[in-house]
C-alpha cells in the first residue's frame, strides 16, 4: 500500500481517522482482507490430505476443482476503473501467478506422484487457460507447463506418465 502526502501541511488528524474507517488492522489474517490467504489454505488442507498418513486423494482434488472454480471467477483488477477512485491511495492488484502458486504449489509438490491428481490439476489449468483474462491464461499455461514436466518425473509407470500427458492440455504436452 502507497500513501501519497496532500499538499505541504496535511491534517494528519483527519487522515488518520479515514484510514481508521476504511483500514482494519489486526493480529490475524482474515479470507475478506486477503483472498491469497483463503488459496493458501485450501492448499494446505488439500496437502495434508496428500500425506501418508492420510492418503486421500479425493480431498485434494476436490480442493482443486473448488480453486479452479474460484480462479473461473478472477478479474483484472487493472482492466477497469474502480467504483471509488482514491487517487492518493494505491494497493496492489492481484498477480494472476501468485495466486496460481498459492492455490496450486503445496497440492501439485505433494501430489507429484499421484496420477489422478496430476490429471486434475491439469483438466483445471487447461480450463483457466481459456480464460478470458490473458494474464491468468498466460500463468495457467506456464503452470500447467511446469507441473506436467513435475509430474512426469515423480511418475515412475510408463503408462501413468502416457495417461498424465493424454490428459494435458495439446498446448503444453511435450513435442
Amino acid at each position: 500500500m502507497h500513501i501519497e502526502q496532500m499538499g505541504d501541511d496535511p491534517d494528519w488528524d483527519a487522515m488518520m481517522q479515514e484510514f481508521k474507517e476504511i483500514i482494519i488492522l489486526g493480529d490475524l489474517r482474515e479470507y475478506e482482507q486477503d483472498p491469497r490467504f483463503g488459496l493458501i489454505v485450501m492448499s494446505e488442507i488439500a496437502s495434508k490430505a496428500l500425506s501418508p498418513g492420510v492418503n486421500d486423494p479425493g480431498t485434494a482434488i476436490d480442493v482443486i476443482n473448488r480453486i479452479g472454480r474460484i480462479l473461473s471467477d478472477y478479474t483484472d483488477e487493472t482492466a477497469t476503473e474502480p467504483e471509488t477512485l482514491l487517487a492518493h491511495l494505491n494497493v496492489a492488484p492481484l498477480d494472476p501467478v501468485d495466486l496460481l502458486r498459492d492455490g496450486f504449489g503445496a497440492i501439485s509438490r505433494n501430489g507429484a506422484d499421484t496420477l489422478e491428481v496430476q490429471q486434475r490439476l491439469q483438466q483445471t489449468l487447461s480450463g483457466l487457460m481459456r480464460h478470458p483474462d490473458e494474464g491468468l491464461s498466460r500463468a495457467a499455461r506456464d503452470l500447467a507447463k511446469q507441473e506436467l514436466a513435475r509430474g512426469l518425473e515423480a511418475l515412475t509407470f510408463e503408462p501413468d506418465r502416457d495417461a498424465l500427458i493424454a490428459s494435458a492440455d495439446a498446448e503444453v504436452r511435450p513435442k
